[in-house]
């Protein structure tokens, strides 16, 4: 038994994420990342990054049994990022509302099997916090959005 289900929902979060925007293709290519996309920087991804504040486990032995049950929770960041050449105010609108449509997207879609497939008791968006860039290359906005995940495995 691993020490904890981290990598497993890791890759099952990029898998899900792959599988939801084939499901409805956006105007740009959105690449998905398990952890920082390296060092090219593309337009518009999707990192499954790391968890926001640890784990907490909690374990017990079962009454009379050799056994014992563990849970654990946490929240996985997931950051979806889009970018454009373009420097004007109206850039920002445009990259913006891409960002948030991709959130929409993920959102959705974790709303529907919130087990993912039954490795966890449940993982759901819980907190959205947004930021708008001005760079050198262009405009960017970048959500961050929590996946709170519970397991509960004996």
């Amino acid at each position: 038994m691993s020490a904890t289900t981290v990598p497993r929902v890791r890759a099952a979060l990029v898998a899900k994420v792959v599988a939801l925007l084939a499901a409805a293709p956006v105007d740009y290519e959105t690449q998905v990342f398990y952890g920082h996309p390296g060092q090219e920087i593309p337009q518009q991804f999707v990192a499954v990054a790391e968890t926001e504040s640890g784990v907490t486990r909690e374990q017990r032995t079962l009454p009379l049994r050799q056994a014992s049950s563990r849970g654990e929770t946490y929240d996985v960041r997931l950051v979806v990022w889009c970018a454009t050449g373009d420097h004007d105010s109206a850039a920002q609108k445009v990259v913006s509302e891409r960002a948030w449509a991709l959130v929409d997207r993920i959102d959705d879609g974790l709303r529907i099997d919130t087990t993912l497939g039954g490795l966890v008791q449940s993982a759901l968006p819980t907190s959205f916090d947004d930021q708008d860039f001005l760079l050198n290359e262009g405009r960017a906005s970048q959500v961050v959005v929590l996946v709170s995940v519970t397991v509960s495995r004996s």
